[in-house]
């Protein structure tokens, strides 16, 4: 026979554990913000932070609308927490893209970027 103790445990464990679980996935709605993002004229969309196998990606689609062949560069991806503190830096190669054209980005690090709430590029120096 179980004592009230050991059921008070129970249950105050199996709370402690819903909660938890509501509060990933509330981290993981928060974290479905990210914005489409505009640079030099590409717009930046369907962007999707995932962490397989112990590599974080990132992975977009450019599209170019801007009126002219862009021909691609070196950038920094800077990953941002909530408060907007920065705390991932991402070297990448953002791809050509002809006019009127899209392209994808799939760039991949170690560093955990899975959870970032928002980032921005900056051309690469």
């Amino acid at each position: 026979m179980t004592s009230k103790f050991e059921k008070i445990k129970y249950l105050l464990y199996n709370m402690k554990w819903d909660l938890l679980c509501w509060g990933i996935i509330m981290d993981l709605k928060e974290n479905e913000r990210i914005d489409d993002l505009e640079y030099k004229g590409l717009k930046i969309k369907n962007i999707e932070l995932k962490a397989e196998g112990g590599i974080s990606k990132l992975t977009a689609t450019i599209e170019n609308k801007s009126g002219e062949d862009y021909s691609g560069e070196k950038v920094n991806i800077v990953f941002e927490n909530k408060d907007g503190t920065e705390y991932a830096r991402l070297e990448a190669v953002i791809p050509a893209v002809d006019n009127q054209k899209t392209n994808e980005i799939d760039a991949g690090t170690t560093a955990d970027i899975a959870n970032a709430y928002e980032f921005k590029i900056e051309t690469a120096e």
